[in-house]
């Protein structure tokens, strides 16, 4: 079989057509890529995409947190830790010398009287919750290394539990239902907002063709864009 670019490659395997081989993209973790740079592996500024030829660009444009306008607020440190209180009213403590998973001490969410007192208020589908200049850019470079392009970002699970925690979330599940699905209903509306509006400016078209968008409705928030060449 010929050999076939980024975009035809899983534009064949997005609609079920005979491909070379698989596609291949991966994202690594910070710690990751600065072990190889301390190796000499990687050199400083070089994009791992293009080091391994990913098939896949991805851009992640949309910023969730329910109040853009918080200053995160330290609410202890030691050496090797900080705790910050965070625009979702998140208690949350990072490790300082190393990527991590952040320790979940407290949450300002609890419940659906404390979400509606706190967050829904904010949750806005505002312009300047979308990285434009981000946005167009990694377009263009995809479209420039002939790269399949895919809006990238988070779904309702991953954007309620920064907010209440997953404890909260799961007792919610159990004892309040529909407060969980409005969470649920009111994320995945406030990103098909931001989506449609990053479309509408940023353009729906890329140096190499049309977008296409694979799936995109209220009950499954799933955006996939092909650069089509």
């Amino acid at each position: 079989m010929q050999e076939l670019t980024s975009v035809e490659r899983i534009d064949n395997i997005l609609h079920r057509k005979p491909v070379d081989r698989i596609g291949l993209f991966e994202h690594f973790w910070g710690d990751t890529l600065k072990v190889w740079q301390d190796e000499g592996k990687i050199s400083e500024g070089e994009s791992l995409g293009e080091h391994f030829n990913h098939d896949m660009a991805t851009c992640w444009c949309f910023n969730g947190v329910a109040d853009l306008d918080f200053e995160p607020i330290v609410i202890e440190e030691d050496e090797e830790t900080v705790l910050k209180k965070d625009g979702n009213g998140a208690f949350l403590r990072q490790h300082k010398l190393h990527n991590a998973t952040p320790e979940h001490v407290d949450f300002t969410v609890k419940d659906r009287a404390t979400w509606e007192e706190h967050i829904v208020t904010t949750l806005k589908p505002e312009t300047r919750r979308i990285d434009f200049d981000g946005y167009i850019d990694a377009k263009k470079q995809a479209a420039e290394n002939n790269r399949f392009f895919m809006w990238s970002g988070v779904n309702v699970f991953e954007s309620i539990h920064p907010v209440c925690g997953h404890e909260n979330m799961l007792m919610g599940m159990a004892l309040e239902p529909e407060w969980i699905k409005e969470m649920a209903d009111t994320y995945a509306n406030l990103f098909i907002n931001l989506f449609e509006e990053l479309v509408a400016k940023a353009g729906n078209q890329t140096a190499s063709g049309s977008m296409k968008i694979w799936a995109l409705n209220r009950d499954h928030l799933c955006l996939l864009i092909c650069t089509k060449s």
